[in-house]
């Protein structure tokens, strides 16, 4: 937690001494998330889950054409199980604070890309079967998650934009786990879970 505060301290300061033209505002939108072990196949008979994310955001003008925004939202993170002979369908619901901090570029006046790192902080954990909800925060146990997060903003009206991007990520939301052959002997190697996330958002601009 430490080094997500001390990330969130620097990019504030860094956006603030940017320029005096910046602006802030409101976002939110859907989230469609899954959780991809080792970057070669989703979880088992897993699919990919929808959420939702809201907060807020504050940029800053480097340039004519490039700025910097951070934000702070809420995102809804996961996997949608998939109904077996064995077991019912159900979600994984994974819940996140993330502080994507980007580097944006205006392509045009109505056209904005940006690319740069998210920082997660895992709030909660847990699993949906039916009418059950059971704490996985246990199994769920890597609080720290980062991710590189691209996207495109098209500017709808002077105070509203609509977005879409995708986040990438590197760590593993289990901190110790390892890959399993058919039998169910451990390899050796390490299993990553990581989670994708693809976003569609609203922003609305205070100033």
């Amino acid at each position: 937690m430490k080094s997500i505060l001390s990330y969130l301290i620097i990019s504030i300061l860094t956006i603030g001494s940017l320029s005096a033209q910046y602006n802030y505002g409101l976002k939110g939108g859907l989230n469609y998330t899954n959780n991809v072990v080792n970057q070669q196949s989703t979880i088992n008979d897993s699919k990919y889950k929808a959420g939702i994310h809201v907060g807020i955001f504050a940029s800053a003008d480097v340039t004519e054409k490039v700025d910097m925004q951070i934000e702070l939202l809420y995102s809804g993170k996961g996997y949608q199980f998939v109904e077996t002979a064995f077991s019912e369908s159900g979600n994984l619901n994974l819940n996140y604070i993330t502080f994507p901090l980007l580097v944006g570029y205006k392509a045009t006046e109505e056209i904005r890309l940006s690319i740069g790192p998210e920082l997660g902080y895992l709030i909660s954990a847990n699993s949906k079967f039916g009418p059950d909800r059971i704490d996985v925060s246990d199994k769920w146990d890597n609080k720290l998650d980062i991710g590189l997060a691209a996207g495109l903003d098209y500017t709808l009206s002077e105070k509203i934009c609509a977005g879409v991007r995708y986040t990438h990520g590197f760590s593993s939301v289990v901190a110790n786990a390892y890959v399993s052959d058919n039998n169910g002997n451990s390899t050796g190697e390490r299993a990553k879970f990581q989670n994708r996330s693809l976003q569609l958002s609203l922003s609305y601009h205070l100033k």
